[in-house]
């Protein structure tokens, strides 16, 4: 005996209507029979005529379908939230990542840029130094000098300073060491 819900395209067109209201039932003892859609039907075997028609279980099946498509559509939104959730979780863990990254690049550079200024430091600090032993020789060297220029001196008036110029008259005697007026003598003589 085969279903009727089996029974192939041409069958079925040969059977008309009936297929659209009679139905399959299996019956709790086994039996398998054919009722009307929509009503009671009353097992050949045993008797029961408490055995739901087929409409009813289908019914019940297609609201049981129907809820369980809605709970797909749930869980499948529910997923694609979830989903969505972690694409942004994600990107917001690479863009801390990538902000971390920057921080420590920033911190070598940072680094980097102190050791730098560092070393102009020693080499300002070495110029400095080298710029006082300069300005003590200096010194040293006036001081040398005008002890040499009060040694050379006959205690006269010091020397006109070079700005002043020579003056036509010639140097005075005055002020000038013996032997530079010794010099001016010979001059004058020639």
């Amino acid at each position: 005996m085969r279903r009727l819900d089996q029974v192939s395209a041409e069958m079925r067109h040969r059977l008309g209507g009936l297929v659209e209201q009679y139905t399959s039932v299996i019956c709790d003892c086994g039996t398998e029979f054919v009722a009307r859609r929509g009503g009671r039907a009353r097992c050949p075997a045993c008797g029961r005529s408490d055995v739901p028609a087929m409409a009813a279980v289908t019914d019940a099946v297609a609201a049981t379908l129907a809820r369980s498509r809605d709970l797909d559509h749930h869980l499948g939104a529910a997923a694609d939230a979830a989903k969505e959730r972690s694409m942004t979780t994600t990107h917001k863990v690479r863009g801390i990542a990538r902000l971390v990254q920057n921080f420590h690049a920033m911190n070598d550079e940072a680094d980097k840029l102190a050791d730098e200024m560092e070393r102009h430091a020693a080499r300002v600090t070495d110029g400095m130094r080298t710029t006082r032993a300069v300005v003590a020789q200096v010194a040293r060297a006036a001081d040398e000098i005008e002890a040499a220029n009060a040694l050379f001196t006959n205690g006269g008036e010091p020397l006109d300073p070079p700005s002043a110029g020579i003056s036509s008259a010639g140097p005075s005697p005055a002020g000038t060491s013996p032997d530079a007026a010794a010099a001016a003598t010979s001059a004058e003589g020639r």
